[in-house]
């Protein structure tokens, strides 16, 4: 179907290879947090795992928002998250709050969830979290 088509495309690029998957038994709920240190990253993870896990992501609004992604992020359930870089207002923590809650909801009935702890590149491969909490709010 379409993921294979995409893992033909990705493969005239990347070699990638998928170990460990069947080690994973309760299929539901999961909450999938890999680290981030290209741009590439969260394509190659939601396309490898959708066949097993249909894991939703979690996307910056201004990338959920694209005209030409809308319609994909909204067949994959994608959750828009916004994005604190800019600014930080008591709106846009209400739909942060928001965002986390549909997360918690969607664990919580046995959907598998995709988010990157800290939303931003690792260049070092060391994952530095600084004020983003989000993880840390969806596992209490």
């Amino acid at each position: 179907m379409l993921t294979r088509a995409l893992k033909r495309l990705l493969s005239l690029r990347y070699r990638i290879q998928v170990t460990g998957l069947e080690t994973i038994t309760d299929r539901a709920g999961i909450l999938i947090i890999p680290n981030h240190p290209a741009e590439i990253d969260p394509a190659i993870v939601s396309i490898y795992l959708w066949d097993q896990l249909k894991p939703h992501p979690v996307v910056l609004e201004t990338m959920y928002n694209l005209p030409i992604l809308n319609p994909l992020m909204k067949k994959i359930r994608a959750i828009p998250m916004p994005d604190m870089e800019f600014d930080s207002g008591p709106y846009k923590r209400k739909r942060i709050g928001r965002a986390l809650h549909d997360i918690v909801t969607r664990l919580q009935h046995g959907e598998n969830v995709l988010i990157y702890p800290s939303g931003r590149l690792s260049v070092t491969g060391e994952e530095r979290l600084g004020a983003a909490s989000g993880v840390s709010a969806i596992l209490r």
